[in-house]
């Protein structure tokens, strides 16, 4: 698979809305290189095709924050309903398209989270 346009499309948004980021601000704020991010930007659009690149950035700021879902919401400007559906969202469809040998088992027997997604 070429991921050359999951990456510049990434890319592209990114920096429509973050002007003066670079690689090195990126790191800081998010906790994983670029390149990265749009890697796994692409492995989750393809499992789920609503799921934008600011959807990224709120599931890493998630992971690298770990705020409560009412500060994350105020620092992305979303409501909380939206923000928790996105980041769920995000959250398994990694989990699934990256075939993560286990996650949330006393869930995932059921088939409960992946019929969820689909």
């Amino acid at each position: 698979m070429d991921s050359s346009p999951y990456i510049l499309y990434f890319l592209n948004t990114i920096m429509s809305t973050h002007a003066r980021i670079n690689l090195r601000t990126f790191r800081e704020l998010y906790g994983i290189h670029f390149y990265t991010a749009a890697i796994f930007y692409m492995y989750t659009v393809i499992y789920d095709h609503t799921i934008t690149p600011f959807h990224i950035l709120w599931f890493l700021h998630w992971c690298k924050q770990y705020p409560t879902m009412d500060v994350g919401c105020v620092y992305w400007k979303c409501d909380v309903k939206t923000y928790r559906k996105y980041l769920f969202k995000v959250l398994l469809a990694g989990f699934v398209s990256l075939h993560t040998v286990c996650f949330f088992y006393g869930y995932a027997k059921d088939n409960y989270f992946i019929d969820k997604l689909e």
